[in-house]
């Protein structure tokens, strides 16, 4: 999981290298501005001694300085290369949303007979986008099934609400039950592709339910 993230910040990563060597080779590229005599009165003959020196010391400042510039520029353009894709050990990186597989099922049932009770209404609630979630109803044996892909979390949590709709059709008329459904590690039945997949988990979360006073 933690793969998964930092891949997301490849791009980040090889954005700020890029603006760090663009300042390089602008810095390198700059024009070379060569030292002025100073204002006064300039020799008829020649050109001054200490702007000689002032050239001499220029030039070699610039045949240091842009060998230099070369090899950061050659280095920095390695590293954005290869940061955040670990290419030489698991291939280049992909981009994409990390998904898995999700079932929630259970049996809701009298909290006094253990009744079955069918014709409940499911309704497994989305936290974050409430139009992804999913309405059902249990089956003649009080069973229900939740089947869908979600987003592969720290400890992935689900609400699920029970409602008994028909009154006192089935067993009495009993009072509405939500549970936070949280999917442990111990969950997960089927491992990832080592990609963007990272498995499938599921988990039994009954209910009992107390007939209304």
């Amino acid at each position: 999981m933690k793969q998964i993230v930092l891949k997301n910040y490849d791009l980040v990563i090889k954005a700020l290298l890029a603006m760090l060597i663009g300042l390089f080779v602008a810095s390198c590229d700059k024009p070379d501005e060569e030292p002025q005599p100073e204002y006064g009165v300039v020799p008829m003959y020649g050109v001054p001694s200490s702007v000689v020196d002032d050239k001499s010391q220029h030039k070699m400042k610039k045949s240091i300085v842009r060998p230099f510039c070369k090899i950061i520029i050659a280095l920095l353009s390695c590293f954005a290369f290869f940061t955040g894709c670990d290419i030489l050990k698991n291939g280049p990186c992909e981009y994409g949303t990390p998904t898995a597989d999700f079932e929630i099922k259970g049996t809701v049932t009298d909290s006094i007979t253990s009744t079955a009770l069918p014709n409940i209404r499911v309704i497994r609630k989305d936290t974050d986008y409430p139009q992804f979630g999913d309405t059902i109803y249990t089956d003649a044996n009080g069973k229900y099934s939740f089947s869908f892909q979600d987003f592969p979390a720290e400890d992935p949590t689900f609400p699920i609400k029970v409602e008994d709709i028909d009154g006192s059709l089935n067993a009495g008329d009993h009072v509405s039950k939500q549970v936070d459904v949280v999917i442990n590690l111990t969950d997960w039945v089927k491992n990832g592709d080592g990609h963007w997949y990272y498995g499938k988990a599921v988990k039994t979360q009954d209910f009992k339910l107390t007939v209304k006073k």
